[in-house]
């Protein structure tokens, strides 16, 4: 009963009726909460303009290049309403806005879910400051060792699925999104792995402390999945303390001391790839920590892997 199809050219003129009154837009709108929005069919196939919401995540483009794209936007991060926007709209490569406010645009359904058509990027106007979930509590850091000589090949641990692995001797801390990272399986051989894929805007951290005096070297092994982007970095720190936020500490990237895994846009890479090894200099002593970091705020949602960690 709601669907709308495409008019043919000799039957659009029986629907669209051209007329030179001109309609202040501001009179027509209805300015509604999203609740109201998704309550019943009251404003359905009409202009609203929906008060008060943010995009769920708000390091996504409006669309992909190769399909229609469904966004969601919320009042309170659990209702959420979906956003519909054509690959083929002029600002459907431009990422949206990370501000609250109001959207515009035509309310409709799709089978039983309502969704909002925009019609310009200034029908999104997000002006105020996002609202920010409460981050959770980073997991581990109860058994902290510093040492000078190990290798962790996770396989000690059990799978954690979503849910984010909690090992005593390291730290896994998020400091965007929800998302840690887990330890996984496949054919017999567990690693921490970390996708931002459908988790929304990532942010996290893999914290493995050192006795940077007694230790020479690191390294490891990395595998990536369905790439569309390098979303790992690599750090140290002899500042960083597990018991604060990983912002309150220096971290000195030495990304470009690796080769990380890549460039495998279809499935898995076949093997993980070996990072070569990062020299330590005399001048890094006492405890410190190696840190993998994973970000997904750029838009990434490329699946890493990490295996074999050796210090020696």
């Amino acid at each position: 009963i709601y669907a709308v199809d495409r008019l043919s050219s000799s039957d659009f003129t029986k629907h669209l009726i051209p007329t030179c009154d001109i309609v202040n837009e501001e009179d027509i709108v209805h300015k509604i909460t999203l609740a109201q929005a998704i309550a019943n069919d009251n404003y359905l196939n009409t202009l609203v303009e929906i008060q008060d919401v943010q995009f769920k995540t708000d390091c996504a483009t409006y669309s992909k290049k190769d399909f229609d794209t469904s966004l969601k936007i919320t009042s309170n991060n659990s209702t959420t309403l979906d956003l519909r926007t054509s690959r083929f709209a002029s600002f459907a490569g431009n990422y949206v806005p990370s501000g609250r406010g109001t959207i515009r645009g035509v309310l409709s359904k799709y089978n039983n879910g309502f969704q909002i058509v925009i019609r310009t990027e200034r029908d999104v106007k997000l002006t105020e400051p996002r609202v920010q979930a409460a981050l959770p509590a980073p997991k581990g850091g109860t058994g902290i060792v510093y040492t000078g000589a190990f290798t962790e090949n996770f396989e000690s641990y059990s799978t954690t699925g979503t849910s984010g692995a909690n090992l005593p001797k390291y730290i896994n801390e998020v400091l965007v999104g929800t998302r840690f990272w887990d330890i996984a399986t496949f054919s017999n051989n567990e690693y921490i792995q970390m996708s931002a894929f459908n988790s929304g805007c990532s942010k996290s951290y893999f914290v493995m402390p050192v006795d940077m005096t007694a230790a020479n070297g690191f390294s490891f092994k990395s595998k990536d999945g369905f790439f569309d982007g390098q979303p790992l970095k690599v750090y140290y720190s002899t500042d960083y303390l597990p018991t604060a936020s990983i912002t309150q500490a220096t971290l000195i990237d030495i990304t470009d001391k690796f080769v990380l895994a890549g460039g495998t846009t279809s499935g898995y890479a076949s093997s993980f790839t070996n990072s070569g090894i990062f020299n330590i200099p005399a001048a890094i002593t006492g405890n410190g920590y190696f840190i993998f970091e994973y970000d997904g705020t750029t838009g990434f949602t490329t699946t890493m892997q990490i295996d074999d960690v050796v210090v020696n």
